[in-house]
């Protein structure tokens, strides 16, 4: 959960960061419409804030491009675990496996499904904002 908690930190702060240079991108170009400043210091300017943008959206999407990877380990592993637990209760049905193993071994199955399940929804709604 602690590298959740990170991404999530990290599209926030890229977030901030992107409203913070669209601001500033509004303030040159007033400054340019209000005859306060020449085309060639807004170029210079607006050069800067370009840069800054592009790096933002290189930083999204290295990000989005991670978190897509987490979302197919993920579902791989609710899957697997999925698998698991129905072989269980199909063994338990079939006098397989006894109550009291079956009790312990689908609470393990049960808690690591939900546990993963719940962070595969994490991961995106985190990559939905």
């Amino acid at each position: 959960m602690h590298k959740l908690i990170s991404w999530k930190h990290s599209f926030r702060r890229l977030n901030e960061e992107y409203e913070v240079a669209r601001k500033k991108r509004q303030a040159l170009d007033n400054l340019l419409s209000g005859g306060r400043i020449s085309q060639s210091t807004h170029g210079i300017f607006n050069k800067e804030i370009d840069d800054a943008i592009s790096d933002i959206e290189k930083q999204q999407k290295a990000l989005l491009e991670k978190m897509a990877a987490k979302v197919v380990e993920l579902e791989g592993q609710v899957k697997t675990l999925e698998i698991l637990l129905a072989n269980f209760e199909i063994r338990h049905v079939t006098g397989e496996i006894g109550d009291e193993a079956y009790q312990r071994e689908s609470e393990l199955f049960t808690t690591g499904l939900d546990t993963s399940k719940h962070e595969l929804e994490e991961v995106k709604e985190a990559a939905d904002q």
